[in-house]
């Protein structure tokens, strides 16, 4: 996603990655067969949609990577999440093992078939990305959260 990003602006940086369930894929292990970024462009001031898509159903996104035609504005909100694609040294698989390490197993053991989903953004106060592993189809129907630096892998905190 980040090359398709860069080629539409030199200076695009992340400031969201979001997974999606599939059939193929409850993200357990950090695994998603669909990604979701949105790249902003201070130069540009416009935020692009890039997927990246490994599911094969019926209504997923197409197979691959590929940029949404539109653009969005970027706003004071969007600069103060995102972050520099350096800082991302821990990828999902890490962040789900950390978070089981933390309560995140207990979910798990309870429900075979918990899914899990990923979020990653820029903290705010930190000015590090974070994975948001998220216990729970959505943010709302939530089980539980764990949050982990994305830059060093360490547990930040858990919530519910």
């Amino acid at each position: 996603m980040l090359t398709l990003a860069i080629r539409w602006a030199p200076d695009a940086q992340p400031v969201h990655i979001e997974s999606a369930l599939t059939a193929e894929a409850s993200g357990q292990g950090g695994k998603s067969a669909v990604w979701t970024g949105f790249f902003a462009s201070p130069s540009k001031g416009t935020v692009k949609t890039i997927v990246c898509s490994g599911s094969l159903e019926p209504g997923a996104p197409a197979f691959g990577v590929s940029a949404n035609a539109g653009e969005a504005p970027f706003t004071r909100d969007l600069a103060a999440v995102g972050f520099q694609p350096f800082m991302l040294k821990t990828d999902s698989d890490k962040a789900y093992t950390v978070a089981q390490e933390h309560g995140g197993d207990k979910l798990v053991q309870a429900d075979q078939k918990q899914p899990v989903t990923y979020l990653l953004e820029g903290d705010k106060k930190q000015s590090v990305p974070v994975w948001y592993v998220i216990y729970g189809k959505t943010m709302k129907e939530r089980k539980g959260i764990g949050v982990i630096n994305a830059m060093t892998g360490a547990f930040m905190r858990a919530g519910s």
